[in-house]
């Protein structure tokens, strides 16, 4: 097998956003609110917990605790979020989805997929696994590092 070069693997993953935003991004306008990239993924962290410490979440999005506390700002002003004192450790401070932001998720994934899934209708079922395998590949490759 010939080893791909650092440089070569860059460019290739590189080049998969843009293709992305190309075909199946444009339809998801509309769906974020005033949200931009990093607090839709907050929520869609969040989705999948009852609640986390700032810590933890600042961790898991790839931001300082500042960075963060900006962001959470935002999107509890929007309601789709709420903040409260941990009662284990009151030097926590645990964020946690609203039934506001959960339904927010929920209409927007059934935007996404009522927009994107016409586009996958051409596709054969070998290349929809394919595209599948190859994303949790890369979820799973760049989630260990």
């Amino acid at each position: 097998m010939v080893r791909v070069s650092v440089e070569e693997t860059i460019e290739s993953l590189l080049g998969i956003d843009p293709i992305l935003h190309k075909k199946l991004l444009p339809q998801m306008k509309g769906c974020f609110l005033k949200l931009n990239h990093k607090q839709f993924h907050i929520l869609l962290i969040l989705n999948g917990t009852q609640s986390l410490n700032m810590s933890a979440l600042a961790e898991k999005v790839g931001c300082s605790n500042q960075q963060l506390t900006k962001l959470v700002n935002e999107i509890e002003k929007l309601s789709l979020v709420k903040r409260r004192i941990d009662n284990a450790n009151r030097r926590n401070v645990l964020v946690a989805l609203t039934e506001k932001g959960k339904k927010f998720l929920s209409d927007c994934k059934k935007k996404l997929l009522d927009a994107i899934t016409p586009k996958f209708e051409n596709f054969s079922d070998d290349e929809i696994n394919a595209l599948y395998n190859a994303a949790e590949t890369i979820k799973n490759i760049l989630g260990k590092h």
